[in-house]
């Protein structure tokens, strides 16, 4: 295992994975240190997330648009606690603002179209680490 350490952002080097320097949505060196340095670990957390939120934001729309409230905090609630165990920071704060505008009766969330674009930019980064040359797109 090949280490890059420089400014506290460990990267590992398995076979022919490497690393991106960046990911789109996440704060890779925190989620990479909450992981031991291990990128395939990561990876495969973040290649879960894709396939059980991949469709989150039209679900929880139809959810928001049929007034299952207390369905849809739910799934918010697990939302934000995952992002923020993922370091997907932009994600994490947009769904707490989501959530706290319903809790105040704010339907629909001023802060909605933020969420849906924090999570499409957390998604098109995980689906950007599969492509071939990803460590060299997702750090540029």
């Amino acid at each position: 295992m090949e280490q890059h350490g420089g400014s506290g952002s460990p990267l590992e080097v398995s076979g022919e994975f490497r690393a991106p320097v960046s990911l789109p949505g996440l704060d890779l060196s925190a989620a990479l240190c909450g992981l031991r340095g291990k990128w395939s670990r990561l990876a495969g957390v973040l290649r879960d997330f894709k396939k059980e939120f991949n469709n989150a934001v039209p679900e929880l729309e139809a959810l928001l648009q049929s007034g299952a409230f207390q369905a849809l905090g739910g799934r918010l609630h697990t939302l934000k606690g995952i992002a923020g165990m993922l370091s997907a920071h932009r994600l994490r704060d947009a769904t707490a603002s989501v959530e706290a505008e319903l809790q105040a009766g704010r339907v629909p969330p001023p802060s909605w179209p933020e969420f849906a674009a924090a999570m499409g930019e957390l998604l098109d980064g995980i689906e950007a680490m599969d492509r071939p040359g990803a460590e060299d797109a997702t750090g540029a």
